[in-house]
């Protein structure tokens, strides 16, 4: 399963936000006000961690979170790590 989803999604390098042809820009991100996490498995080849570190360093309320040994299905693969940063995210908020 998780090789034809693979094959219908190439890996992107992190430069992916900031080409021409990226569907949000990084003035998009920049401007975002609302609180997000950005929550990835270490191992996800899909959206691979180094491209959601550059998202986060894009938005200015954010928080990043790795979750070790995990593909792109951190919510399945891990549900306790998965539930748990998420809860952890929700009661930071002010």
């Amino acid at each position: 399963l998780y090789q034809q989803i693979a094959d219908l999604t190439p890996p992107r390098d992190p430069a992916f936000l900031s080409a021409p042809e990226s569907p949000v820009s990084t003035t998009d991100l920049a401007a975002l006000s609302v609180p997000i996490l950005w929550l990835v498995g270490e191992d996800d080849q899909l959206m691979p961690p180094a491209m959601l570190r550059t998202a986060h360093e894009l938005t200015p309320s954010s928080r990043f979170t790795v979750v070790p040994a995990c593909g792109h299905s951190v919510y399945f693969e891990a549900p306790e790590a998965f539930n748990a940063a998420v809860a952890d995210f929700l009661r930071a908020l002010p």
